[in-house]
């Protein structure tokens, strides 16, 4: 299966990848540069403690020129009036940063954006991705208030039913590294367009979806992931890419659109392995 996007799409926390150049992370992911997405980690850093610097975040974003196909303004979570200060500040720099609007802000924030940007993400989500009642009537109103020209990224997107509810224009998710990080594999169905997950060591569960499994990654079986001694870290990481890959090209059919989903992992080592999954699939 050929992704509808040549290009490795990846977002990075300034919070955890600002020691990084773009020369070191294309050293260490190999191949051609990945389509990138910089988000300031203010929220990674809002629930550790750690202040970030709005001049440095500024001025990493300049030294990585057009390496990033986009970045996000530094977002203060719960002050979003800090947040359009630093927006003033990032563009001051003659930065072009997309705006954050999050949950529990003011609604004329988000008017404000939308009459005067193209790209707006919707950020402060995660904690209510299991609770429908509660983000699906929010990001209702985030839609109907957005302008014709409105692009939505959802930041944390990890639900697909928030995800296929909406037409965004791109999100975020580390959902695909569930299946190396707590051995549940997300296997894309296809037929029903959504995600089945798999236990680990779990035959009956596995040996369920070893058609979707054996067409996502031909030289993996169910077994693989039935017996956990033949379980890998390495198929694990290419499964998941492939299985997200198959649902975003599923969205971009169904909206008609160049919908795009950024994975996101603080760990390189593991993006690598999928980048060269993914290199392979388009060579």
């Amino acid at each position: 299966m050929k992704p509808l996007n040549d290009r490795f799409k990846l977002l990075i926390s300034y919070h955890f990848y600002k020691k990084f150049t773009p020369a070191a992370l294309k050293e260490k992911m190999g191949g051609p540069m990945p389509m990138l997405f910089s988000d300031s980690g203010g929220f990674s850093a809002f629930t550790k403690g750690v202040d970030i610097s709005l001049e440095d975040y500024g001025n990493w974003i300049k030294a990585w020129g057009d390496a990033f196909e986009t970045y996000a303004n530094l977002d203060a979570i719960g002050d979003h009036e800090q947040t359009l200060k630093n927006q003033a500040a990032l563009e001051k720099m003659g930065l072009s940063p997309i705006p954050v609007f999050h949950t529990g802000e003011p609604w004329d924030v988000l008017d404000h954006y939308v009459n005067n940007y193209e790209y707006v993400a919707l950020g402060g989500m995660v904690p209510y991705m299991k609770h429908f009642n509660v983000i699906m009537p929010w990001l209702v109103q985030c839609f109907k208030r957005g302008k014709s020209h409105t692009r939505y990224h959802g930041f944390g997107s990890t639900s697909w039913r928030v995800v296929k509810a909406f037409r965004w224009y791109s999100v975020d998710s580390s959902s695909w590294t569930s299946s190396f990080r707590w051995g549940s594999v997300p296997v894309w169905v296809e037929k029903k367009g959504r995600f089945k997950n798999c236990k680990v060591g779990n035959a009956r569960q596995c040996k369920k979806y070893a058609e979707e499994i054996r067409e996502l990654l031909p030289d993996v079986g169910w077994a693989d992931f039935a017996d956990r001694k033949k379980f890998t870290r390495s198929n694990a990481i290419r499964f998941s890419l492939m299985s997200w890959l198959a649902a975003e090209r599923w969205l971009q059919r169904r909206n008609d659109t160049g919908f795009r989903i950024y994975l996101v992992d603080s760990a390189v080592d593991n993006l690598r392995i999928a980048k060269e999954e993914f290199d392979r699939c388009i060579a």
